[in-house]
């Protein structure tokens, strides 16, 4: 299997997860349409953007960028640009190898903001993190 496509399926696998912490959602933003159709890689851009807030309205700090990588990956000189250049600006920006990786995430910021979540699903990330 290649390693585009054990990001891929990692990609799906975090998108799941995610619309799982009822505060949060992530959006795919490694592509950008263009004119006539189709897509068009944005080189260095993060895989994710994820978006939290209390029933979903954005606030401050409250939206955030993941780049996923599998165990070995690493980041292109374009990714490094682009992850620093939003670092400047205020952005976080993280890198995460798994699935339960992001969930640790979001879970962390969950309980900064103070929001709860289903009893069930608290149970569960605490089990899994």
């Amino acid at each position: 299997m290649t390693r585009q496509r054990r990001e891929a399926i990692l990609q799906r696998a975090v998108l799941e997860a995610v619309a799982l912490t009822h505060h949060f959602r992530a959006i795919e933003v490694d592509q950008n349409p263009v004119p006539g159709g189709g897509y068009q890689a944005m080189t260095g851009h993060p895989d994710l953007e994820i978006i939290g807030g209390k029933h979903l309205k954005v606030k401050e700090d409250r939206t955030f960028y993941v780049e996923l990588k599998t165990a070995t990956g690493r980041l292109s000189p374009k990714q490094i640009e682009w992850h620093e250049r939003a670092t400047d600006y205020g952005a976080s920006v993280y890198v995460c190898r798994s699935r339960l990786e992001v969930l640790k995430l979001c879970f962390e910021k969950n309980e900064r903001y103070g929001w709860t979540i289903d009893d069930g699903l608290d149970n569960l990330l605490r089990q899994l993190l």
